[in-house]
């Protein structure tokens, strides 16, 4: 694998971590949401489709190399 492919996967990788660890809004993800003094951000707020954000999410749970 080249370095750019290193760390694009690294980086897909960390995503998937961010991702799997957000909270969910069934059905009500389609404006940002407050939250306290924070505000949810959806998936299309951060440029990911549903289809990248589900491989992002494979792609943490791979084992890394040692």
């Amino acid at each position: 694998m080249t370095r750019a492919a290193t760390i694009r996967f690294q980086a897909e990788r960390k995503a998937g971590e961010f991702l799997g660890e957000m909270e969910l809004d069934a059905g009500r993800r389609t404006d940002l949401v407050p939250t306290g003094n924070q505000v949810k951000p959806t998936l299309s707020d951060l440029g990911i489709d549903k289809k990248e954000s589900h491989r992002f999410q494979l792609l943490a749970g791979v084992p890394e190399a040692g």
